[in-house]
């Protein structure tokens, strides 16, 4: 009987190894665990997303591969099974989910979306108690804890990442410790420091964290040890008109913050907070500084950054005794003014090359150098005579010095018409008059510098009276004079 008995539990014995084996093998990759009182045929649906039309991509299911130039690829699976499947890179594209296990017990579809790389990090803040392993929201003196953070890679491509955590009190340092990790895709790493206060206060948490290729952000949180912890709300800067990926940072309350996406957040309670945006090269923040009020809500700050330019413009008149002209004489001289006015926002430096020309002959050239600040305007002159009655053309260009060199920015030109020189009339008339009660001979030269008028006829009737008058006078003296000489 004790035979038998020793018989029975050496079968069952085997017969539990034996099994035990053959879950081992057929639950590894690429085996199919089928059962064997079904005989249904389901069919496994892997449906793309992302790829360009005509791409060819595959996907192995267990001991089964096929591909498709679609966006559909099926299998056809019988009984129940428990399926590894692996979905390959196609070219640049990276498939999420790329790999998998797969309970096949009816008809199903798993969708497979592939993208270019690309690397998103979620950061959470991690209090943990070391002797209880539970998460805490307020810490003791005396007692040791877990504090940092847990990093979760969402993007679809491995990282290595570096993260420094940093404890302040009132500015101070209490400690500052770096840790590095590589982050695969789709997976969470904490980083984390053993932390005992000594005092009680609010600290805060600085983090600072840097992942390949392109992340680098800094995380701010409030850490109340032997306190309450006050209510806080987000306080979120939203950046408008950076190049994607440029780091920009804002410095509230004292801390300071970095970031290469659009967003940089803080927690604070309610009250009056000041900021400063932090420059950057080739940008300037439209408002650098202000104030923001928290009561009892999260606050949202959109800060935009404007491009540094620096735009001189320029303006040319010709000018003759202080009036604008557009026309010249070729006997007269002419004042050129030119004004140059930045209406960029950043200050800078250029000069500007003024030339005059009358066919091949060059009447004037200067150069003028400038430094103008925003809003900013200089005027610059110089005088001119033109040679001759042919065209003129004057030209005025303005250079901008920048860090890669000289840049034409204005170039203005004007043909200008030259009129023969303006001239002073002068006419002259001879006039003769003959009067014939004196037998005398009178000739009058008049000369004007415009009309010239004939002699009046009552002038003429004078003057022969007039010699008449003293024809007479001189014979009444002569007979006179002979009387007297009688007399005696």
């Amino acid at each position: 009987m004790k035979q038998k008995v020793w018989l029975l539990t050496f079968l069952t014995l085997l017969i539990s190894i034996s099994a035990i084996y053959q879950l081992n093998v057929n639950s590894s990759p690429n085996n199919v665990v089928p059962n064997s009182s079904s005989n249904d045929v389901y069919t496994v649906t892997f449906n793309e997303t992302g790829l360009p039309q005509g791409t060819q991509w595959t996907v192995k299911l267990g001991n089964l591969t096929n591909s498709s130039n679609t966006n559909i690829i099926t299998f056809k699976i019988t009984g129940l099974s428990y399926l590894y499947y692996s979905i390959p890179n196609v070219n640049n594209y990276i498939p999420t989910p790329y790999q998998g296990y797969v309970l096949v017990n009816r008809s199903l579809t798993i969708d497979v979306n592939f993208s270019l790389p690309y690397l998103s990090i979620k950061v959470n803040e991690e209090l943990i108690q070391q002797s209880t392993g539970s998460q805490v929201s307020e810490l003791e003196p005396g007692n040791t804890y877990e504090v940092g953070v847990s990093v979760y890679n969402q993007g679809n491509i491995n990282s290595n990442v570096i993260v420094n955590n940093t404890m302040l009190l009132n500015g101070k340092v209490i400690y500052s410790e770096t840790s590095f990790g590589t982050l695969d895709r789709g997976t969470k790493v904490s980083f984390s420091v053993l932390w005992t206060p000594n005092s009680t206060g609010v600290y805060t948490l600085l983090v600072h964290v840097s992942a390949e290729p392109n992340f680098s952000e800094t995380f701010s949180y409030p850490v109340y040890v032997g306190v309450s912890n006050a209510k806080t709300y987000n306080v979120s800067f939203v950046e408008v008109g950076l190049p994607q990926g440029s780091p920009w940072s804002v410095t509230l309350n004292g801390v300071t913050k970095e970031s290469t996406s659009k967003y940089i957040e803080f927690q604070e309670t309610s009250g009056n907070f000041t900021y400063l945006i932090n420059n950057i090269t080739g940008f300037l923040p439209k408002t650098q500084e202000g104030t923001i009020v928290v009561t009892n809500s999260s606050v949202n700050v959109t800060i935009v950054f404007l491009p540094l330019v620096f735009k001189p413009v320029t303006t040319v008149e010709i000018s003759y005794n202080n009036s604008q002209v557009t026309t010249l004489n070729s006997n007269l001289t002419y004042s050129v003014l030119v004004n140059i006015r930045n209406e960029g926002n950043y200050s800078g430096s250029g000069y500007l090359i003024l030339t005059i020309e009358q066919g091949s002959t060059s009447i004037l050239s200067r150069e003028f150098n400038f430094t103008l600040a925003p809003m900013q305007q200089e005027n610059f002159s110089a005088k001119f005579t033109p040679l001759n009655s042919s065209q003129l053309t004057m030209s005025a260009v303005t250079y901008s010095i920048t860090q890669k060199g000289q840049v034409s920015v204005s170039n203005i030109t004007k043909v200008l018409e030259v009129q023969p020189p303006q001239h002073v009339t002068t006419s002259t008339s001879t006039t003769q008059t003959n009067t014939t009660k004196t037998n005398t001979s009178v000739t009058t030269t008049n000369t004007s510098t415009s009309v010239t008028s004939p002699p009046s006829a009552n002038s003429s009737s004078s003057s022969d009276l007039l010699y008449v008058a003293i024809v007479i006078v001189v014979i009444i003296i002569v007979a006179a004079v002979v009387l007297l000489r009688r007399r005696s």
